[in-house]
């Protein structure tokens, strides 16, 4: 009796020691509902490049890429569609890429707007429309080319050394803007003219144009259009196209600058401020997190706090260049959800933009990739990982802070309250470990975990019942309801 009593006590103590032990290794989070930041706006990708291909699809293969990107049930639910404005590079050789270079809505030979060119990419709007995209946003690479100094789509110091323009330093190159002055009422007029004929002649929800893209790189190479300017040039050209939107009375915002990276931005944000007009007028900026880190998001974060305060912010563009995991795999789609976790709880953004909705094969930055022949469609896990944020965080969800003392490098997360009422959190594990989680929802309401959602190496945006567990290198989505 003796012993059985020994041993019972041993097995409690044992039993004890593991849940301590589980304790200590428990991943905690603890959400603060009673201080809500940034409204979400929602998420969305480009159709650059691809859109002039699968645009001439039969309608069930190309619908079958806009299912993916923009159903909320059978997709991913983005809400936002990107459609470029092309230069009409699409026979100048001057462009090395022939997948890269575009027509445009304006016949640079006749001066004349047609409706009918680049009509492949304008049919993809409309079936991204179709399909679930709530928002069109128009953007700009380059202005026509036949409103630009040296008559391509790209600037150069030197217009024959198409060659040679791959050796250039980047940063030794003497930066030129491709536009003048004198051609930027014409640039506003085409602009608005376009935006105008979507808006109103084709009923698209054109909510917002960018008439400038990453404007700090120089753009020489001959891989794709696109168009430098200065600070000040920026700021110029912005109030050209603001001036022509207010004369047409036209209900659409312009966001400015989608400066490449976060460590380029504020130098592009600081004409904006010294402007009264463009600092009355300016309701959204833009930026692109290339080449950034988390300090770079914090300094612009406080200089908008303090500058610019009303000013919205959008991540417009984003895709993995930097690293050599396949965004086929889930250590290369990873690094996306720490990025998209770090930008909307650092830099506080509203939507967060994908560059480039579908690639074909051998491309790596695309969320679904494609075989030009057999128009086979494949998503990335890029694709999914994204997923588990633009299918969950419905356009209305207000971020929550979210203390831990978990390292943000392994264990990123971040919350939300849904328009419903509901709260989101989501949460990454870098490690290779599995993680017992322990998510604290603050206030007087009791809330209980209603499924989880997770994505890794074998799973796609797999729901679950309620789970504690955080798979190894995973993301996770869990939906917390209030408890009547």
């Amino acid at each position: 009796m003796k012993n059985k009593i020994v041993f019972i006590l041993l097995a409690f103590c044992l039993c004890a020691g593991s849940y301590a032990q589980g304790g200590r290794d428990a991943i905690s989070f603890t959400v603060d509902t009673a201080n809500p930041a940034q409204e979400i706006l929602g998420f969305g990708a480009s159709s650059c490049w691809w859109a002039p291909e699968v645009g001439g699809w039969p309608e069930a293969d190309r619908r079958e890429i806009l299912r993916l990107l923009y159903d909320k049930k059978t997709g991913i639910g983005l809400t936002i569609h990107r459609h470029n404005l092309g230069a009409d590079t699409l026979d100048d050789t001057f462009l090395d890429n022939d997948m890269r270079r575009t027509q445009s809505m304006l016949d640079t030979k006749t001066g004349r707007l047609d409706w009918t060119r680049d009509a492949n990419a304008v049919r993809v709007m409309r079936d991204a429309v179709a399909a679930g995209a709530e928002q069109v946003i128009l953007f700009v690479n380059s202005p026509p080319v036949s409103m630009t100094i040296n008559g391509h789509g790209r600037p150069t110091t030197d217009p024959a050394a198409k060659q040679d323009a791959r050796k250039l330093d980047n940063k030794t190159v003497r930066k030129t803007t491709n536009l003048a002055p004198e051609r930027y009422a014409d640039f506003a007029a085409y602009v608005a003219e376009i935006t105008e004929h979507f808006l109103r002649v084709d009923k698209l929800p054109i909510v917002a144009v960018s008439p400038i893209n990453e404007p700090g790189h120089h753009w020489q190479t001959p891989k794709q259009e696109g168009c430098y300017y200065t600070p000040d040039q920026a700021a110029a050209v912005i109030k050209a196209v603001l001036a022509e939107f207010k004369r047409r009375d036209l209900p659409v915002r312009i966001e400015p600058t989608e400066s490449e990276s976060w460590k380029n931005a504020i130098p592009y944000y600081e004409p904006l401020l010294r402007d009264p007009e463009l600092r009355a007028t300016l309701t959204d900026l833009c930026v692109h997190s290339y080449g950034s880190d988390t300090e770079s998001k914090r300094k612009v974060r406080e200089w908008l706090d303090k500058n610019l305060p009303q000013a919205r912010l959008h991540m417009s563009e984003w895709c993995d260049m930097r690293g050599t995991d396949k965004p086929t795999t889930i250590a290369g789609a990873l690094p996306f959800a720490r990025m998209m976790i770090e930008d909307f709880t650092v830099g506080r953004v509203r939507t967060w933009q994908y560059w480039r909705g579908a690639a074909n094969f051998g491309s790596h930055d695309g969320l679904v990739n494609y075989d030009s022949e057999t128009r086979k469609v494949t998503p990335n896990k890029v694709f999914w990982v994204i997923g588990q944020f633009s299918r969950y965080l419905v356009k209305g969800s207000v971020m929550l802070p979210v203390k831990t003392q978990a390292p943000a490098g392994q264990f990123p997360a971040m919350a939300a309250r849904l328009p419903d009422g509901r709260i989101a959190v989501i949460c990454a594990n870098l490690t290779n470990e599995s993680k017992p989680l322990a998510i604290d929802i603050t206030g007087r309401e009791t809330w209980r975990q209603q499924f989880r959602a997770f994505t890794d190496a074998s799973n796609d945006i797999a729901e679950t019942p309620a789970s504690d567990t955080l798979p190894p290198r995973s993301v996770v989505t869990l939906i917390f309801e209030k408890q009547k």
